[in-house]
């Protein structure tokens, strides 16, 4: 029985290989697959037959087309990366540039006229005679650009600008900031926060069809003149002016203000020349009671030792401030040089008045202090004269400086005198 069954189910699974291999054909390769093609046609008894035919000429150019428009695709997929630059772009030309491929990173550009017409991922530097950013431009970060003339009809986030002239005809997501000498309008153009103008007076609103031109934050602009409503529509926030004087290169001070320049200049010097008195009462009161006389005796030595400080100390201190040790006492060495020519005018008033004062015999500090500021008044007047007065107050620097060189190089001789007269009075004695 085991046996019949087994024989019933050979023949079952014999029928069923032979039923599918009838019906299909099957291609053990690539070539037999795309060349094969398995179509079934009734007859006239109603049986089903099933033949096998090659590829037509028409499937051969299906295949070709297929082919082609996969060479189109890479072809494509080329073009798109040569129009996408990867990092920052920097560019500096004797010609116009036009930008019309994106990047994704920063833009530099320095050129005649930059004409930008894609999309910028970074920031946008740029100097030009001419600048044109087209509809079709989109920075997704900040712009910043020094030209003559700058018409931006894009997109940006920040937009900084240098320029004689300036349009806006399009989108600035947040602030504009634009110093022009000639003209700002904006035609069309939002800005979505505040806008900054410096410079001109002449700020123009226009609307561009549909769009009018807005700012929905603030507007803030320095200009000679106020011209511009508080109560515009096109400002959605505050109107702030600041007023700015003209100023050219061929505009002169006024008398009233050169005579108000020369009063404080002087006074500033008589006050200077107190402090410097009054230090030196407390200081080097020998100094100051002695000047006077020190100066009319040693005229040529102050002289000559005036000339040689205001040489040899620069000279000595730039040497020093060269090496590796002496840099320190290079740079205090001429930090001295400079308190030495401030204080070299004072001094020689000092000086000079000490001399009046022996003259006249005043003998009261606030007679000579009230000398001391006429002295310092009538110096002071004769350096406002025209190249003499220069002349003379360099005299008067190479005496000061001369006088306190002097002083210095007396006390330390005396004071080497004192010690060597210390140490032979014990073998005197002996």
């Amino acid at each position: 029985m085991l046996k019949k069954n087994l024989r019933i189910l050979l023949v079952f699974l014999l029928l069923v290989v032979i039923t599918l291999s009838s019906t299909f054909v099957f291609a053990t390769d690539a070539e037999a697959d795309a060349n094969a093609v398995s179509t079934t046609e009734p007859t006239n008894e109603g049986e089903a037959v099933t033949t096998t035919e090659e590829a037509s000429p028409t499937n051969e150019n299906s295949e070709a087309t297929t082919e082609d428009n996969h060479e189109g695709e890479e072809s494509s997929n080329v073009l798109s990366a040569d129009n996408l630059k990867s990092g920052d772009v920097y560019l500096c030309e004797n010609k116009d540039v036009v930008v019309d491929y994106m990047i994704d990173g920063n833009l530099f550009v320095i050129a005649p006229k930059v004409t930008i017409t894609s999309g910028i991922g970074g920031d946008v530097f740029i100097i030009a005679k001419e600048v044109e950013v087209g509809q079709e431009a989109s920075i997704y970060n900040n712009m910043f650009v020094v030209a003559n003339k700058i018409d931006f009809k894009g997109f940006v986030y920040d937009l900084y600008a240098v320029a004689n002239d300036f349009t806006l005809s399009n989108y600035v997501y947040r602030d504009l900031k634009v110093a022009a000498s000639n003209s700002v309008s904006i035609s069309g153009g939002v800005v979505g926060r505040n806008a900054y103008l410096y410079g001109t007076s002449n700020i123009s609103f226009t609307d561009n069809g549909d769009t009018k031109a807005t700012i929905s934050g603030n507007l803030e602009y320095s200009a000679s003149e106020e011209k511009i409503p508080k109560d515009i529509e096109n400002v959605s926030g505050s109107i702030i002016y600041h007023k700015i004087s003209d100023t050219s290169k061929n505009s002169k001070p006024s008398t009233s203000d050169i005579v108000k320049g020369t009063i404080f200049k002087i006074l500033i010097t008589l006050v200077f020349i107190a402090i410097i008195w009054l230090m030196s009462l407390a200081v080097a009161p020998k100094f100051t009671k002695n000047s006077g006389a020190t100066l009319s005796k040693k005229i040529l030595p102050i002289i000559l030792s005036g000339i040689a400080g205001l040489i040899i100390i620069p000279i000595l201190s730039i040497i020093l401030m060269f090496t590796v040790f002496g840099i320190y006492a290079g740079l205090l060495l001429l930090i001295l040089y400079f308190i030495l020519l401030a204080i070299s005018t004072p001094v020689i008033v000092i000086a000079l008045n000490n001399l009046v004062c022996d003259k006249f015999k005043v003998e009261k500090a606030p007679m000579k202090f009230l000398y001391l500021l006429i002295t310092g008044l009538v110096i002071s007047l004769i350096s406002l004269i025209p190249v003499v007065g220069g002349l003379i107050s360099f005299v008067i620097i190479i005496l000061g400086v001369g006088l306190i060189l002097t002083y210095i190089f007396s006390n330390i001789k005396h004071s080497s005198n004192n010690k060597k007269e210390e140490k032979n009075k014990p073998e005197k004695t002996k």
